[in-house]
């Protein structure tokens, strides 16, 4: 049901899903519109990332000599650092006695052999540039671990956000660019070359879009019957409801009004089934719309340039297009005030609601279901009647639009309002083709863009088209990106991380002493039976298994939007074929260069994609093994949590949604989570919104540490083995410092309050500042006073 953001966890699955819910829109990553992007850091992008077999002797010469020279003002970075931090300094928070020294640490000084390989030294002046040392530890911990990075990490041009993620995302998205350039003949599949052929008609080097202008939309806009807005030939007596809604969503692919796909069904996870949700706002949340004026509101303003500069460039006169986008924005308000907030949408057992098509017919009689379905489902030779199962996740949204709808469409009202609603739907064909248009009407979106996020400048054209293309052909894509930037020791390396995570958090689900027995035995045996998939699906590796894939897909180099329109309906045909199949549990629903990570609930199991296995999250050393705790560590223990959070617990070790804990476990876990609410709603965050979020930070941060100790018990000599020069810190010391720089990152005003009205997860700051104030562990590490800062005497804590 949910969209994937920073590692997170998923509902609506799809197989192989590479686009968004079928008949949903979303404003595109193209034009910064999106306040889902992972984040990302600064890094050195280092020669391997060229690609194999197409540089020049002459670029591997100057490479070796730059690579050479950057390592030397590595040396000397940290060379002055060790002059600057050799001792890190005592504050008034932290406890100071005869045996600590002067290191924030408490475990005595540090005799370490001190690593000076290439990688160490790398790795300590990346994390030492990011430090402010000046900053005391406990008084404030993610501006001692990113205050550098803070000062010297300005807002990029056409970044709303930017972060420690967004630097992983940029160099993948480098490697695919390369990848992609490479010339047809030289790549391993024909799914590879029609990845090219796309690319290659985003970028649009001959500049085709800008002669075509908005006539591809506009022919769209014919064929659903015209729009009043731009067309005089609109006949709004013989407009077709009915067959407009099948045609822009279950042919175009697109959305308005609700959204459906076909995913597994929470009760019963062998199986598909239809699964329907509110949906269809421009903006990405109700809270734009609700008690706002049109001319008042700033956003609301803008989103009527954005609608206006669209009509009009599709042939509408200026005051006839803007009179009418405000009836639209109108009726969109009114969608807004029956949306279900987020924030209530947690409980799945209580939102979760199965019928047959008859039975939804009697409650939203709107659209003729079975005709509707079966426009779709036609495309790849099934059919439904009254009889198929439906699961409607938003009954109660569907029932209220059935009451706007049928005063709408009434033959009192129909040459009035069935033209507001005709007009509705037409203006969410066209937001959503915008972005496949030329450059005017790109330029109309910055609009929106602006009063959002706070953007005023593009992202290069390269970089959004390397997006879109993983985005539309991620598993194509997937194949050139593992190829060139995979290291397949990574994968066992990971799965060892794993086990270790595992048996940390069932050790601490014994330990419990607030769930019954029974209960407490059925959440290790679900512990037990996560899944998990590192790396990427097998089949892309194959090249004739990756050929079926997009078989069905005929790509043009030199027509963007018909791609994009080819891509749609193979999208919707491949979520549509699975209804009568049983679940494979092996699917994916992320692509492998995505620096991200994912829990599916309905499947019990969690999947760590290429992408985020690679620094800051992972290095193959040894001497950064704590800083691999903290980063993939803290991601898998954070997934994993995932099954075990305020809505993953309703799941059972199958995947299957019911009541399988005792009444009184249920309860002291509500308890408990209670804290965490009231917690996050003290940071000024919506505590609810971000529950699950925040628990899988805070437990998989702890089964993370755990998991470490363990290691390092074992492992006894490693305490002081390979210290990173210029950082006498100690292995746990390190672990928190590399957890906290994962979240280092900034964003525009705007983007802030969008990330916290619309994100399950917690802005970056808090996604620091909340785990480590309750983490017992962080306090002792830092040797932090009991009461003050980043150790208060009152902390949360579940697992």
């Amino acid at each position: 049901m949910t969209e994937m953001t920073r590692y997170k966890r998923t509902d609506f699955e799809e197989e192989g899903s590479e686009t968004g819910s079928v008949a949903s829109v979303n404003l595109s990553v193209q034009d910064g519109i999106t306040f889902q992007n992972p984040g990302r850091t600064y890094q050195t992008y280092s020669c391997p990332v060229f690609g194999r077999g197409f540089v020049t002797p002459l670029e591997k010469f100057l490479c070796a000599i730059v690579f050479g020279l950057c390592s030397l003002i590595m040396v000397m970075v940290v060379l002055m650092a060790l002059k600057d931090h050799g001792h890190l300094r005592v504050f008034p928070d932290q406890i100071d006695d005869v045996e600590r020294s002067e290191f924030h640490g408490g475990i005595g000084p540090v005799k370490s052999k001190v690593c000076m390989t290439e990688e160490c030294v790398t790795i300590s002046a990346e994390i030492l540039a990011r430090m402010n040392t000046s900053i005391d530890p406990c008084q404030d911990f993610y501006q001692y671990a990113c205050g550098g990075w803070l000062e010297k990490n300005p807002l990029p041009p056409g970044k709303a956000m930017w972060g420690t993620f967004f630097q992983v995302q940029d160099k993948n998205q480098l490697i695919l660019k390369y990848a992609l350039d490479t010339p047809l003949e030289e790549m391993k599949s024909e799914a590879e070359r029609k990845a090219k052929l796309y690319f290659q008609s985003c970028v649009d080097a001959d500049g085709k879009r800008e002669t075509i202008g908005g006539a591809p939309l506009i022919a769209i806009l014919d064929e659903l019957g015209g729009w009043n807005v731009t067309s005089d030939s609109f006949n709004a007596a013989g407009w077709d409801f009915q067959k407009t809604i099948r045609l822009i969503h279950n042919k175009y692919y697109l959305g308005g009004l609700f959204r459906w796909a076909v995913g597994i069904d929470d009760k019963n996870s062998s199986k598909f089934v239809i699964e329907l949700e509110q949906g269809g706002l421009t903006l990405p949340n109700r809270d734009y719309y609700l008690n706002k004026s049109i001319e008042g509101d700033s956003t609301l303003s803008a989103l009527l340039s954005y609608m206006t500069e669209v009509g009009v460039l599709l042939g509408g006169k200026r005051d006839n297009v803007r009179y009418q986008m405000i009836e639209v924005i109108k009726f969109e308000q009114r969608l807004a005030e029956i949306t279900m907030p987020e924030d209530q949408r947690r409980d799945m057992e209580k939102i979760y609601q199965k019928m047959p098509l008859r039975v939804l017919k009697k409650h939203a009689p709107f659209v003729d279901w079975v005709k509707y379905f079966n426009s779709a489902f036609g495309l790849v030779k099934q059919n439904v009647d009254l009889d198929t199962q439906v699961v409607a996740y938003d009954l109660d949204y569907l029932k209220k639009l059935n009451g706007i709808l049928s005063g709408m469409l009434s033959k009192a009202e129909r040459l009035d309002k069935g033209i507001v609603l005709s007009n509705y739907l037409m203006w969410q064909v066209a937001s959503a083709m915008t972005r496949v248009l030329s450059q005017d009407f790109r330029q109309a979106r910055k609009v929106l863009a602006k009063a959002l996020l706070g953007e005023t400048e593009s992202e290069e054209r390269w970089r959004e088209c390397v997006g879109d293309t993983d985005g539309t052909m991620g598993f194509a894509t997937g194949a050139m990106f593992v190829r060139r930037a995979f290291d397949e020791s990574a994968r066992e390396k990971a799965e060892n991380m794993i086990e270790r995570i595992r048996y940390a958090f069932e050790k601490s689900l014994k330990e419990q002493n607030w769930m019954d027995s029974r209960t407490m035995q059925a959440a290790v045996e679900k512990a037990s039976a996560i899944t998990y998939m590192i790396g990427y699906p097998a089949f892309i590796t194959d090249p004739l298994e990756l050929d079926k894939k997009y078989a069905d897909v005929n790509i043009s180099a030199d027509d963007y939007f018909q791609n994009n329109i080819v891509l749609g309906q193979h999208a919707l045909k491949e979520n549509l074929k699975l209804l009568n199949k049983p679940v494979n549990k092996t699917m994916w629903s992320m692509t492998p260069a995505q620096d991200n990570a994912y829990y599916a609930s309905a499947m019990n199991q969690m999947v760590i994609p290429a992408g985020i296995l690679q620094p800051p999250f992972y290095s193959p050393a040894i001497p950064h093994l704590p800083l691999n705790y903290g980063g993939i560590g803290v991601v898998i223990g954070h997934e994993l949590v995932h099954g075990f959070d305020d809505q993953g617990r309703e799941y059972d070790k199958n995947g299957n949604l019911h009541q399988w804990w005792e009444t009184d476990a249920i309860e002291n876990f509500k308890g408990k989570a209670a804290c965490f609410e009231t917690q996050y709603d003290n940071y000024g965050l919506n505590g609810r919104q971000t529950l699950g979020e925040n628990l899988a930070d805070n437990g998989g941060l702890h089964a993370a540490y755990r998991a470490l100790e363990h290691w390092l018990r074992e492992h006894p000599e490693e305490e002081h083995a390979g210290q990173l020069p210029g950082l006498p810190l100690s292995p746990r010391q390190l672990f928190f410092l590399g957890f906290g720089q994962v979240w280092c990152s900034t964003a525009t005003a705007e983007a802030d309050k969008l990330t916290r009205l619309n994100d399950a997860h917690s802005v970056s700051e808090y996604r620091v500042r909340g785990p480590l104030s309750n983490s017992k562990e962080f306090a002792s590490a830092f040797r932090c006073r009991e009461g003050h800062g980043m150790n208060p005497k009152a902390k949360c804590s579940i697992w």
